[in-house]
């Protein structure tokens, strides 16, 4: 049985929480991690992309499945399938704010039918053995989730994420001004409250925990391009990365992404890691333009990322003062 508190989790993110990135998140101290949210439709029919999507090799244990959507009975079959495809837990999305999620009734548009989504928890928390979670919003478009918390936890939830947004505001605004609404919702119920928003530091992570009461923190963009977020958690103190690991770790990222995808592919997805791993490195803009507009091979990107780093490095040096 997954325990969910006192944990560190890093949130499913579409289109980025692939194996590579799971395994590096969980090397620098993410204690559990989920695959990007599939379509509990696309599971049952087996489609050859879900399925890529959901694969996860045995040393990522502990590891959940998040699934989207809108029919209870398709729920309670996808729970069956991944339950069988040897996860430990399955989270259900209630807080996805993308247009293309919530036009089809899924994601966040479930808040707008507390009815539906205590129904959807219901059905899937009996079909399977495997603990269910929920994440969540505060609410569609006021923080009001406490009127139906009650009613979520009886379907047998074993744990509940709540994002310090409601779905309206998409990520707009601060998320530490709602961090009351989820001590509110903490104190009424018995099940780990994981709190998720605006964690990107170590001094974020302590001010989400004082502020919710939460037993467990789940960081989502806090980790693109900075996985030592984990470990300076797990340390409680600030850590300097050296550029010669941040290279090492960016290199690490770009060559899983090529064994995964494919070349071409895997270095068209790596463009949006290459941004936040260099994301305020002198010259990145311009580096990163470059670097896009002409290198076409794994092999020449990593020469071009190379010297950038080099060049980065020699500079510093010759800007430091001379010693006395």
């Amino acid at each position: 049985m997954t325990n969910f508190s006192n944990k560190l989790l890093l949130a499913p993110l579409s289109g980025i929480t692939d194996a590579i990135f799971r395994r590096i998140a969980r090397r620098f101290g993410a204690d559990i991690t989920l695959c990007e949210m599939v379509n509990c439709e696309a599971v049952i029919r087996g489609v050859k992309k879900t399925d890529k999507l959901l694969a996860f090799s045995p040393d990522e244990h502990p590891i959940g499945a998040q699934l989207f959507g809108k029919n209870p009975a398709s729920f309670r079959t996808a729970a069956k399938i991944l339950e069988e495809a040897g996860f430990d837990f399955i989270d259900i999305n209630a807080g996805c704010p993308a247009r293309k999620v919530i036009s089809g009734g899924a994601g966040a548009a479930l808040l707008r039918s507390p009815k539906l989504l205590v129904e959807i928890l219901s059905e899937i928390c009996s079909a399977t053995n495997l603990p269910v979670t929920l994440k969540t919003r505060l609410g569609w478009d006021k923080p009001d989730l406490l009127e139906s918390i009650e009613l979520l936890e009886k379907t047998g939830i074993a744990a509940l994420t709540v994002h310090a947004r409601t779905a309206k505001q998409g990520f707009s605004g601060e998320a530490r001004k709602n961090y009351h609404y989820i001590r509110q919702i903490k104190s009424t119920l018995n099940i780990p409250v994981i709190a998720n928003g605006d964690v990107f530091s170590l001094e974020d992570y302590n001010l989400i925990l004082a502020e919710t009461g939460a037993d467990s923190v789940m960081i989502a963009r806090g980790a693109l391009g900075n996985p030592w977020i984990f470990k300076e958690i797990k340390q409680g103190k600030k850590i300097s990365t050296s550029l010669q690991e941040r290279l090492s770790v960016l290199l690490e990222h770009i060559n899983g992404l090529v064994n995964l995808h494919g070349e071409r592919r895997g270095l068209l997805i790596s463009r949006k890691f290459i941004i936040w791993y260099t994301k305020g490195l002198p010259s990145a803009k311009q580096f990163r333009t470059k670097l896009f507009e002409e290198t076409k091979t794994l092999s020449d990107a990593k020469k071009a990322i190379i010297d950038y780093f080099n060049t980065i490095r020699e500079n510093e040096r010759t800007e430091r003062p001379a010693a006395c």
